[in-house]
């Protein structure tokens, strides 16, 4: 016969020894103090997780984010369209260096670990992903940004494409071609093939 939780509840007639202690200390107010740091944490969370969700409800967040990568840049004319330029390339260097770190080890965890480090600091440091911003800057518009496609594509998605193909093909692409270029070796001599005697 297995035992379980609910069986031994059906045969005992009250509460199980300490646990009964444990109840009649905590409405005392005496309750241990694991339980009320538990209680105290839950609540924090709680609150935290109402902060959150009320955020989520708020546009602002994305909206935000959307008029910066557009009407931020306008703002400091040619040089925005430089800084937008110069991020692109070094985000598109970073997401290369991420695929080519991965392909140097043969392991999952090794995979994962060469390519995390390249992504967070491109994620981190803020920079210009034009596949990011296919989807940051329209969700923006949709959810308020005063924000025109004129302004999305020229102060955005034309600077930062040009600069994601510059970042990949010059910084990754180009160097490792350069690199890893074939050496010119000799042609290999040609041989006359055997005769077989025909029977």
């Amino acid at each position: 016969m297995g035992w379980s939780l609910r069986s031994r509840d059906r045969r005992s007639s009250g509460p199980r020894p300490g646990v009964g202690e444990a109840l009649e200390r905590r409405q005392r107010g005496q309750a241990p103090e694991l339980i009320n740091i538990s209680w105290r944490a839950q609540r924090r969370l709680s609150a935290r997780w109402r902060q959150l969700r009320d955020a989520r409800r708020k546009p602002g967040g994305i909206v935000a984010v959307a008029i910066a990568k557009t009407s931020g840049y306008e703002a400091i004319g040619y040089a925005g369209m430089i800084t937008v330029f110069v991020k692109a390339v070094l985000c598109n260097w970073m997401v290369c260096l991420a695929i080519v770190a991965a392909m140097t080890t043969n392991s999952t965890i090794g995979k994962i670990a060469c390519a995390y480090m390249p992504v967070f600091i491109f994620f981190a440091q803020g920079f210009e992903h034009s596949v990011v911003n296919m989807f940051i800057i329209p969700t923006g518009m949709m959810m308020g940004a005063k924000i025109t496609v004129a302004d999305w594509w020229l102060w955005n998605q034309i600077p930062v494409t040009l600069g994601n193909l510059v970042g990949g093909f010059i910084f990754t692409g180009l160097a490792i071609y350069i690199t890893h270029k074939p050496g010119k070796s000799a042609p290999a001599p040609l041989t006359m093939p055997t005769q077989v005697p025909a029977e």
